[in-house]
């Protein structure tokens, strides 16, 4: 049976670790893909010199091309990652489950649930639509029509098609430029906002900012690293400026956005028992908590 700190830790090293199995997918599947978007455009003509050249066979199949490579996107291993990671979401809210019943009553609740469902879809849209079409379709579309406005050569084109959809030794493809722009905040946020759900149903107010460091952590989620709050205090960090704050970021929203862009932290609601004195005293002496004379006596601060 995991202990809270087990779960706590497990909970924290997905943050990093579901993200990058699908950004390492992603790059499989760019692979992949390339063929089969080379066989495609070899129906292109071209003249003696090997340039494509403008005609109507050329234009019909760039007029074409995009629902095309849509549909060869449709069909690749790159739809079974996104699958694959927004199935990871479900997974991490049952960790959350587990975690929060070492503390508190709780039991599965239909608004948590649509919550996760909703994340998922929303992430699956950005990573197969949005992205998609603008890192993948579009881009070689774009290219494609460059060439034949150009009569550029053949060869330099697949060469230009190959940086956009496998990269080169000093940029990634595109389908994974733009996955690692959204990929952890998306599964973060997800998490955040599920595990904020969960509190506010259990009638959490003491949390521990709980989480991983990396070389890029700013330094409002270092000082925080690992302590307790009381939820007042969290609520007034949406009037703090800082580098990497989310825009928009409200009292409520901040158990979601947490410390902004790529944050790896959770905002994990704890019994009031696990809670330093240090930390209690503090929220008692500026007004935030008023125990009850019982309470004070539990917690041995009388």
């Amino acid at each position: 049976m995991p202990t809270a700190n087990d779960l706590i830790k497990e909970k924290t090293l997905r943050l990093t670790k579901i993200p990058d199995e699908f950004l390492d997918a992603v790059s499989k599947a760019q692979k992949e893909l390339f063929p089969e978007v080379i066989d495609l455009l070899s129906q292109l003509k071209v003249d003696s010199q090997g340039n494509i050249i403008l005609d109507n066979a050329n234009l019909e199949l760039s007029a074409d091309l995009k629902e095309q490579l849509k549909q060869i996107l449709l069909q690749s291993d790159y739809i079974s990652a996104v699958k694959e990671f927004t199935k990871q979401f479900d997974a991490q809210a049952t960790i959350t489950n587990q975690l929060v019943r070492k503390s508190f009553d709780f039991t599965d609740f239909d608004k948590a649930k649509k919550l996760i469902q909703l994340s998922k879809r929303n992430t699956s849209d950005i990573l197969i639509n949005s992205i998609g079409d603008d890192a993948f379709a579009n881009a070689i579309t774009e290219q494609v029509n460059i060439a034949l406005s150009n009569n550029a050569s053949f060869k330099e084109t697949v060469k230009s098609i190959q940086d956009i959809v496998i990269g080169n030794d000093k940029v990634d493809g595109k389908l994974q430029q733009y996955a690692k722009q959204v990929a952890h905040d998306q599964f973060a946020i997800a998490d955040r906002s599920y595990t904020s759900a969960v509190a506010d149903e259990v009638g959490a107010e003491w949390f521990k900012y709980s989480g991983d460091t990396i070389e890029s952590t700013r330094e409002f989620c270092q000082v925080r690293h690992n302590k307790f709050y009381y939820y007042k205090e969290i609520e007034d960090w949406s009037d703090l400026k800082w580098d990497g704050k989310i825009p928009g970021t409200t009292e409520k929203t901040i158990f979601s956005t947490a410390g902004g862009y790529n944050c790896r932290h959770s905002i994990i609601p704890v019994s009031i028992f696990a809670v330093p004195k240090k930390d209690i005293e503090r929220n008692i002496n500026n007004g935030n908590f008023k125990p009850s004379d019982k309470l004070k006596k539990q917690l041995g601060l009388d």
